[in-house]
């Protein structure tokens, strides 16, 4: 419980389907588009192994958010959202520790998100939260481009994670996941995990068809390999998607800076953090 300014103290449960069309009322205007939050409300909602909470001040929701469990003991944390009446008083921190709470009682015992490079206000609440600064990292929308290099799923070959193009992540549904974490034998069983071969260099990506909040897009996550050969994996890659495709990229590689030459828009810079 924390204090709400106005009002009896704010307090945090698990979401209830009436809860929707209150918050739907702010939250589909989070931003000139809209938001994803309210294509996503129904499966959050049933969500078996995740949870999502809302905050209530004076028994109204006004803020929410989701916790994804990921099956390699991460807490996700996503969706948080603050009425613009009611932000400024801790609620987001609130939301935030009841969903890592809850992540620890499923096991988990690493805990993260992603937010935009823009977003200060809420890079102050995220700290506020015990997690820190993990990986600077760029989302690329594919723009056009083609296939100008071959690409096979990867049967052979072990990617070096020491040099990662996203820090050793790979992403899944916007979450980003630890390779090591996640498995690369894993990845490669489930038909994941690509590489390209040119004048002696390896270059691997993951990829993959997703779907979320009725959008389906391709992904692309550039692991290693020499700069250029892995820009033209992921443009390669791109290629197979119809309709939109990410790359997901560190703004600290080499890659990074030949994305847009390889048929992508320049990126929105995202931040990972995570605790420990």
């Amino acid at each position: 419980m924390s204090p709400s300014g106005d009002g009896r103290p704010a307090g945090v449960r698990p979401a209830k389907r009436e809860d929707r069309e209150e918050l739907m009322h702010f939250v589909s205007r989070t931003w000139e588009w809209g938001d994803y939050v309210p294509s996503v409300w129904d499966e959050w909602l049933g969500d078996a192994s995740g949870r999502m909470f809302v905050a209530e001040v004076d028994g109204r929701p006004v803020g929410m958010n989701h916790l994804r469990y990921l099956e390699e003991g991460v807490g996700w944390l996503e969706g948080v959202r603050v009425h613009p009446d009611y932000r400024g008083r801790g609620l987001a921190t609130e939301l935030g520790k009841r969903a890592i709470e809850h992540a620890k009682g499923l096991g988990a015992d690493r805990f993260r998100l992603i937010t935009s490079a823009s977003n200060l206000s809420a890079q102050k609440q995220i700290a506020r939260l015990g997690l820190s600064r993990k990986l600077s990292f760029g989302i690329f929308e594919a723009k056009g481009g083609s296939a100008s290099v071959a690409c096979e799923p990867a049967v052979g070959g072990v990617p070096d994670l020491r040099s990662s193009h996203l820090g050793g992540f790979f992403a899944d549904r916007w979450a980003l996941r630890s390779v090591r974490e996640y498995g690369v034998a894993k990845l490669r069983r489930e038909g994941r995990l690509f590489a390209a071969r040119r004048d002696g260099s390896e270059a691997f990506a993951v990829a993959d068809a997703a779907s979320f909040g009725g959008e389906r897009f391709g992904q692309v996550s550039l692991l290693c390999g020499e700069p250029d050969l892995a820009a033209d994996l992921a443009a390669s890659l791109a290629a197979r998607f119809s309709g939109h495709c990410y790359a997901f990229c560190s703004l600290g590689s080499g890659s990074a800076e030949l994305l847009p030459a390889k048929g992508f828009g320049e990126p929105d810079e995202m931040l990972l953090y995570g605790a420990p």
